[in-house]
Parts: C-alpha cells; sequence; structure tokens
C-alpha cells in the first residue's frame, strides 16, 4: 500500500503494510467509518416472529408478496413541502 500523503509529506513515497496502518490508527485512536461486524445480534426485549412461509415453495415471479408496514403519529410526521 503506498502512502498517501501529501506530496511533501516525510512519508510520501514509503511503502506501508495494512496492518501497520491499522497499529497506527489505533495508536492514534483513529477509526474507520463503516459498519461494524454484529450489527445484526438479536436483542434481548425484541420479539421474534416466525417465518410464515417456509412450508410453502416459492417457484415463481409474484408467487408471494410482501409488506412492511411503520406507524408515525401525525406528530412525528413532517409537514407537507408546498411549492
Amino acid at each position: 500500500m503506498r502512502a498517501c500523503c501529501a506530496p511533501n509529506s516525510i512519508l510520501a513515497g514509503f511503502d506501508v503494510g495494512r496492518k501497520h496502518v491499522g497499529t497506527l490508527m489505533k495508536r492514534m485512536g483513529s477509526e474507520s467509518l463503516y459498519r461494524k461486524p454484529g450489527n445484526s445480534k438479536k436483542h434481548d426485549g425484541h420479539e421474534v416472529y416466525p417465518y410464515l412461509l417456509r412450508r410453502f415453495a416459492i417457484n415463481r415471479a409474484n408467487h408471494v408478496w410482501a409488506l412492511d408496514t411503520t406507524y408515525s403519529t401525525p406528530s412525528q410526521r413532517s409537514p407537507p413541502v408546498r411549492g
């Protein structure tokens, strides 16, 4: 990996390994912005719903449809945009 600092930087032109970059980032307290592993873990108190289509063989297009409805009260909605 090529160090991608400013052209006049001390690190310009040095080959740096991925693990070394990770070590330096840890020392500086820097971290990347992406989803970390474990974002799909179950939480206590959340109800687990059964998979109701397990016994059906879904073998053609439009055989099964799904709808995900989220309820929001009028106070949670933003006012309509008039233009």
